[in-house]
């Protein structure tokens, strides 16, 4: 049986490893509280065939990215500002025709000098596939997707990167 003492023990233990550890799972918890109110915490442009979706308060890290996606950049590219783009390129494997061998998909993020995701840029090519109309539906309906959405971490099958 356990004690009380040992009980709240583990908890406070927790609580302090997640928060003081900057837990992935805590930062996607605050991305989800901003899609509630959308117009307030992101903004969406577009430019030149792009699709931008900035975030206001950025909180995921670039680090988060990797571990949750399994994916690496492509490449890396340092702003002036400070600021890092990340471009992530996919090819058409196999490729067939010629046109396709040429076309890539790419996916911008640009992350702050804290790490901080600040934009994801949808590519041209994925605007064909994918409108604009249709990408800002599919994101702004995330907040309804989300809202009932319960939170419970197991901590003994928890890593943290």
């Amino acid at each position: 049986m356990l004690r009380l003492g040992s009980l709240s023990a583990r908890l406070v233990l927790i609580f302090m490893a997640l928060t003081l550890t900057g837990c992935v799972w805590l930062r996607l918890l605050q991305i989800k509280n901003q899609l509630a109110d959308f117009d307030e915490n992101f903004r969406i442009e577009v430019a030149d065939k792009h699709f931008i979706l900035h975030l206001v308060d950025p909180v995921l890290l670039s680090a988060d990215f990797i571990y949750l996606s399994k994916l690496n950049p492509s490449r890396i590219e340092k702003l002036p500002q400070g600021d890092e783009r990340w471009v992530l390129d996919f090819h058409l494997d196999p490729a067939k025709t010629p046109e396709q061998k040429t076309k890539t998909l790419s996916f911008i993020m640009t992350y702050t000098p804290a790490h901080k995701l600040a934009a994801f840029d949808f590519s041209p090519l994925f605007v064909e596939m994918a409108p604009v109309a249709f990408l800002e539906a599919s994101i702004r309906s995330l907040k309804g997707r989300f809202a009932g959405l319960k939170l419970s971490i197991d901590y003994r099958k928890l890593s943290s990167p």
